[in-house]
């Protein structure tokens, strides 16, 4: 069980041995999302794993119950949990039955693997299954299955989803301030490898609220344009780069944008500008917006719009005379 509050924002990497790579492996697992409630939602961080050996098991004559999180069949996980909900794989063999707990709010049934059948209605995995609160549901297994039992309380209200992101807000005034200096992201302590994340590129909240960007319009002079980026000058010495979602095939630009594909496409450069330093000298001179808005104060108001799309460069000659 590896459980990963995001809250106020958070830096991961997934890695795996190169023992396992090199040998190949197979895994089956489930991948869940969790809202926090309104309250939480700007928490620290937070990050828990849990090996099988740590899990709470509930054996029955009729089937057998891990309880990966939350209370089930009189046994309750060690996992930390900000709101109220349960998580439980469900073995059964053909012909036993087993109940769902009714005491949740709201709950659901994955079906992993087999079939199964309630109130003779038969459903085989994988399948989704979401029950009315209170009802009181008994599966019964009409093939060796296996399913997860899951719910918990209902939310305060509708959340937005997009992409990673979810939020119980899409107004901008909740976005956290940004406060202090820019520093690396601790990572890991499995990972042994010297890339660091940059905490002062994007918070969480800003990648949920940026929008996909066509073209820009930013209050400085517009000197050229390219498939992908915009370029503005700052002044006679720098320039502006701002790059746009735009997707192009050969040199026809199309109507279609790749979300924050100009976010991605400037923070890898930043990263690689950054690391090659002291081997070679580049033309950036930032592509953090905090910096950027303080060294060109006409773009105060806008932020939101270069927020990890935009780098800030001296003006150069790509040949020389």
């Amino acid at each position: 069980m590896n459980l990963m509050t995001a809250g106020r924002g958070i830096a991961h990497s997934e890695r795996t041995p190169d023992v396992q790579r090199q040998n190949g492996q197979k895994m089956l697992g489930l991948q869940s999302w969790i809202a926090l409630p309104k309250g939480a939602e700007e928490i620290a961080p937070s990050f828990q794993h849990y090996g099988r050996r740590q899990l709470a098991d509930g054996e029955r004559q009729r089937f057998t119950a891990r309880v990966i999180a939350g209370s089930s069949f009189g046994a309750k996980s060690p996992v930390d949990m900000v709101s109220p909900w349960f998580y439980t794989e469900v073995a059964l063999d053909e012909g036993m039955t087993v109940p769902l707990d009714p005491d949740h709010e709201e709950r659901a049934i994955y079906v992993i693997d087999g079939e199964i059948e309630i109130a003779h209605e038969r459903y085989e995995g994988p399948r989704l299954l979401i029950f009315r609160p209170g009802d009181r549901i008994t599966v019964r297994a009409n093939t060796k299955a296996r399913m997860m039992f899951l719910g918990g309380d209902a939310l305060e209200g509708p959340r937005h989803i997009w992409w990673n992101f979810v939020s119980s807000s899409r107004s901008g005034s909740n976005r956290p301030s940004r406060t202090g200096s820019p520093a690396a992201l601790r990572m890991s302590p499995m990972n042994t490898s010297s890339f660091r994340c940059r905490s002062d590129a994007l918070s969480s909240r800003e990648l949920f609220f940026m929008t996909t960007m066509l073209a820009s319009d930013l209050p400085l002079p517009k000197i050229g344009r390219g498939k992908v980026r915009d370029i503005y000058a700052v002044g006679d010495d720098r320039v502006l780069l701002l790059t746009t979602d735009r997707i192009s095939a050969f040199d026809v630009v199309m109507a279609e944008t790749i979300p924050m594909k100009g976010a991605v496409l400037t923070q890898i450069s930043a990263w690689w500008f950054q690391r090659l330093e002291g081997v070679v000298p580049h033309h950036m001179i930032s592509a953090d917006a905090d910096e950027i808005v303080g060294q060109v104060p006409a773009l105060q108001g806008h932020r939101a719009e270069i927020a990890g799309r935009a780098m800030l460069c001296r003006r150069t000659k790509c040949v020389s005379d």
